[in-house]
């Protein structure tokens, strides 16, 4: 880290999913850190015509503590409920045994999983906080890795810095940093557009498969500074 970790202010931001031009879903992603718990939420609604046919929800929490002993946030926990493709759900625990050695123990698809890691360790929902902390205290290195545990695996993610980028968003235009996010031996990745005037946050998320954009996320609202019970 070039200054320490920093992490974004307590905010809620409500983004509006989309695929193919068509809106199928809303997400509310909250952020909430009181002493030194840090919960991280996420909440989709099927919308449009999409929640006609598919009245599927899909509902994240993410627990982090971070006491004054550690140098960054640790990860307690992830869980990831839908409602109707219950066989994807998942639950992963991880027990740390000091500042670097984590037991990790994950439930996905009805298969038990264990798991042994040493170093820093995000899950899926959470990866984007050590990269907008680099951001927010002025990392300009063109690459970043993140080891990430998602669906009773380890895994290493790329961010590759792509410059600065202008996007508009219906009738607002944002200065952003973007950046190319990738795994190793997968054909998906997604580009984020990160905006300095909102901390860093994601304004505009693709994602794709095969070079062909799969789904996209842009940002509806953002209330910043607010403690969500």
């Amino acid at each position: 880290m070039a200054l320490g970790f920093e992490l974004p202010p307590n905010h809620q931001a409500v983004y509006s999913l989309d695929k193919m031009d068509t809106t199928i879903g809303q997400v509310t992603m909250t952020l909430n850190k009181k002493g030194q718990k840090i919960i991280y939420t996420s909440s989709t609604e099927p919308k449009g015509f999409i929640a006609l046919v598919l009245s599927d929800s899909v509902e994240e929490s993410s627990i982090l503590e971070w006491p004054e002993s550690l140098n960054a946030p640790r990860l307690l926990s992830y869980q990831l409920f839908k409602n109707k493709k219950y066989k994807k759900n998942q639950r992963i625990k991880l027990d740390w045994h000091d500042n670097q050695s984590v037991s990790i123990s994950a439930t996905y698809k009805n298969q038990s999983h264990a798991l042994q890691h040493t170093g820093n360790l995000w899950g899926r929902q959470t990866m984007q906080l050590p990269l907008i902390s680099e951001l927010l205290t002025g990392n300009n290195s063109d690459l970043f890795n993140y080891t990430v545990v998602d669906k009773g695996t380890l895994s290493e993610y790329q961010y590759q810095r792509l410059g600065n980028a202008t996007i508009k968003i219906e009738k607002k235009s944002y200065a952003t940093v973007k950046f190319k996010i990738s795994r190793n031996g997968s054909n998906r990745y997604t580009y984020i557009w990160f905006a300095p005037e909102y901390n860093y946050l994601p304004v505009y998320i693709e994602q794709r498969k095969n070079n062909e954009v799969n789904v996209s996320m842009s940002l509806k609202t953002y209330q910043p500074s607010i403690t969500y019970d």
